[in-house]
């Protein structure tokens, strides 16, 4: 059991946030196995977030994890496909480049009020607020220069409708990887076919450097499992989101 300070995190929402990674699957805890009690110990008699992906093959985890005062927020459902071979499709009324220097802060307002589905969104001990407020960190991260790899926007009718922000990375095997880390459309121009022509240039635009790109989303967001199909992504991976809130590190 490893237990990692997330001082980013933290920095939003007011008190210590820490990552704790679960061992794999063909690992067990045992009836005696503490880790996750001895994992606590790091955030001393303050009020501590914890949080935690398990794989829904290994509901043993889970149960250990609602022992110790977690909860399932989310299942996290991983789409994965190949670059392939893809017509560009233009959508007649969307424009779709790199961000510029003139919308940053319209982009920025498109994430903290577009998202409902998010892990934060979905915990209801983290207020909106603080929910909208950690996308668009996220997103200002990217604006910086420190996250990721491209911040694509969707403008129409001349001014930004959408973002696409975009990881690459590789797999053990040196496989390249590219992922879409984040992506909304502004709440007055959904339904228009600007989600999925974000998808669609970004499967064009990796159709030459990588072998497999891959998105990740929450399994109540049917809208996002439903483009991410239609794009030509298929279901690779899922697992348990899981979300602990102490305020001091005695265990129920």
């Amino acid at each position: 059991m490893r237990v990692d300070p997330d001082p980013w995190l933290g920095g939003i929402l007011g008190y210590q946030v820490f990552r704790v990674t679960v061992p794999k699957v063909s690992q067990r805890f045992g009836s005696e196995d503490h880790s996750l009690e001895k994992a606590f110990d790091t955030a001393g008699q303050g009020r501590a977030f914890y949080y935690a992906k398990a794989p829904t093959l290994s509901v043993a985890h889970v149960k250990e994890f609602a022992r110790a005062g977690f909860t399932v927020v989310d299942v996290n459902v991983t789409f994965s496909r190949g670059p392939g071979a893809i017509e560009n499709k233009r959508h007649p009324e969307v424009n779709i480049m790199d961000i510029e220097p003139g919308e940053q802060e319209a982009v920025l307002k498109i994430a903290e009020s577009s998202f409902v589905y998010s892990r934060f969104h979905l915990d209801p001990q983290i207020d909106n607020e603080s929910a909208n407020a950690i996308k668009r960190e996220w997103v200002r991260n990217y604006i910086r220069g420190n996250r990721g790899e491209r911040l694509l926007v969707a403008k129409c009718d001349g001014v930004p409708a959408g973002f696409l922000a975009i990881l690459s990375n590789e797999d053990g095997a040196g496989t390249r990887i590219r992922v879409i880390d984040l992506i909304a459309v502004s709440r007055s121009y959904q339904g228009r076919g600007i989600g999925k022509s974000l998808v669609d240039f970004f499967v064009f635009d990796s159709r030459e450097a990588y072998a497999k790109l891959e998105v990740g989303t929450q399994i109540a967001n049917l809208p996002s499992m439903a483009l991410y199909q239609k794009c030509g992504f298929h279901i690779s991976d899922s697992a348990y989101v899981l979300h602990a809130h102490l305020w001091n590190r005695k265990l129920q």
